[in-house]
């Protein structure tokens, strides 16, 4: 359902391809900006159901925070550490957005996967979500060879070295992956967005 956007490993994403080299953290030459993803897991309290009354609410502040982030910002890379939850849900709603036209043709999703084969963990009602998102970025890093609790803090660290913005769904627990990433990006003095708050 959503536009192709630019081709795979497009030679133009030079921005990007110097990351890939490890070239890439903030301030080294880019001229692009780069944001993140960051943020819970579906809950009871929040199933990330765009079509319920709170997540149509919460798709509207992503909506917002995104074209503000690309129209305002300059950023035009976004990193999905693709976990269930709000990133994949802020990577559909890049996607709608890049796919309608308000935000560049050019802006991208790269997907940073904290192990190979991390997919075949998603939880059942995610893997098509999943699956449509990562048909849709246009490259992808793997940050660690095998599954491990390292994995997942390598795939945060990856991000907040290479992202100017943070956009976050964090309910301020401190002991969450979220609050890692959190809590990395501030040590980074990185902008944290955060839309739990909103």
């Amino acid at each position: 359902p959503f536009a192709a956007g630019p081709s795979k490993r497009d030679p133009k994403m030079l921005y990007w391809m110097g990351m890939r080299d490890g070239a890439g953290e903030r301030g080294e030459g880019r001229v692009e900006s780069i944001a993140c993803f960051t943020g819970h897991r579906p809950s009871r309290r929040m199933r990330f159901d765009p079509g319920s009354p709170q997540g149509a609410a919460l798709r509207d502040r992503v909506h917002q925070a995104v074209r503000l982030l690309c129209l305002e910002r300059g950023v035009r890379v976004f990193l999905c550490g693709m976990a269930a939850g709000f990133d994949l849900f802020a990577a559909r709603c890049m996607l709608e957005l890049r796919c309608a036209g308000q935000i560049p043709q050019e802006t991208c999703l790269v997907a940073v996967l904290p192990y190979p084969d991390h997919g075949a963990d998603v939880p059942n009602g995610w893997q098509h979500v999943y699956d449509e998102v990562l048909q849709h970025c246009q490259d992808q890093c793997i940050v660690s060879p095998r599954k491990s609790a390292a994995a997942f803090r390598r795939r945060n660290d990856y991000m907040t070295a290479r992202a100017d913005y943070v956009l976050a769904y964090w309910n301020h627990d401190p002991r969450t992956g979220t609050g890692q990433t959190v809590r990395m990006a501030h040590e980074r003095e990185r902008v944290v967005l955060n839309l739990y708050d909103l």
